[in-house]
């Protein structure tokens, strides 16, 4: 089964939770549980069921952020920091709960194979580390990177309501995480290829 690739996706790293095993599958949460054998019918069905859970996050997503958006404007706040108050509160609260409901979409296929007997220890936490990096798409390591880059190009408008010295340091930030992430990836690569 083919799961959707790209820079925002969270099905690979999903997907990347269970092994391929000869005809079957080896499911570890997170990439460090115990190790529960499946058959390749239920990994598709538990990779199915997440990227649903995302199509329909993303839509309900879109629909929370028009909500959180235009009704505080639309109704009769004038504009000031009332507005952005409500617009704030209520991207937290909707962070909050597409964050609870992807977490709960993440640990499902834990939740229905709980009673099933592990055929391998959960994995070291050396291990555990090494093998989430070597899974983890380089795109998804760049992108914050270019992200720095255009956050520094805001920084050089003059129309910037923002002072310059604010976007070149979430620049300055964003890309050294973004380096540090790169540099971990490499490194857990190469032991991985030693």
């Amino acid at each position: 089964m083919s799961e959707p690739r790209g820079i925002f996706s969270l099905s690979p790293g999903f997907a990347a939770q269970f092994e391929p095993d000869g005809d079957a599958y080896v499911y570890r949460k997170s990439w460090k549980g115990a190790a529960v054998l499946v058959s390749a019918a239920e990994r598709n069905a538990f990779v199915a069921a997440f990227n649903r859970s995302v199509a329909l996050q993303l839509l309900g997503l879109i629909a929370g952020l028009a909500a959180v958006i235009i009704m505080p404007i639309r109704f009769a706040f004038a504009r000031g920091p009332g507005t952005v108050i409500w617009v704030v509160i209520g991207a937290s609260v909707l962070s909050a709960i597409l964050v609870t409901v992807t977490l709960a979409a993440w640990g499902a296929p834990a939740r229905a194979l709980a009673g099933r007997a592990a055929v391998a220890p959960p994995l070291s936490a050396s291990d555990a580390r090494r093998a989430q990096w070597t899974k983890t798409p380089w795109g998804q390591v760049v992108f914050p990177g270019l992200w720095a880059m255009f956050l520094a190009s805001r920084g050089l408008e003059r129309a910037s309501p923002v002072a310059p010295w604010v976007w070149f340091s979430m620049a300055a930030m964003l890309f050294l995480a973004a380096a540090g992430v790169a540099w971990l990836k490499w490194r857990a690569g190469k032991t991985a290829d030693a």
